[in-house]
């Protein structure tokens, strides 16, 4: 099953999800201990185009802004009850599970 969540912002992700971080040898090592048996996909940001457009050296792109919030995607059997208050279901979701 597929879970969109929707917190403030990394640091209340990693609040949420225990996270825990530590220095290696090898470099930083990351573990979610609350979602370790789920496939994790951080967003965090997500932009849109504001309607607006502009041009630098002749080439017109539409102007983006942030969205709210900072975004994951968790595929699992379960959502762990602690997540279920950032679970949102977004109409046309920017970033879906291939």
């Amino acid at each position: 099953m597929d879970y969109y969540l929707k917190l403030i912002d990394e640091a209340a992700m990693k609040k949420a999800f225990g996270t825990v971080e530590t220095d290696t040898p090898y470099g930083l090592n990351v573990v979610h201990p609350l979602v370790q048996h789920m496939a994790v996909d951080i967003v965090g940001v997500i932009y849109a185009e504001t309607g607006e457009m502009e041009t630098y050296e002749e080439m017109t792109t539409p102007v983006m802004a942030p969205l709210e919030g900072w975004h994951v995607n968790l595929r699992g059997d379960a959502l762990p009850q602690e997540l279920e208050q950032f679970s949102v279901e977004p109409h046309n979701p920017r970033r879906v599970w291939a």
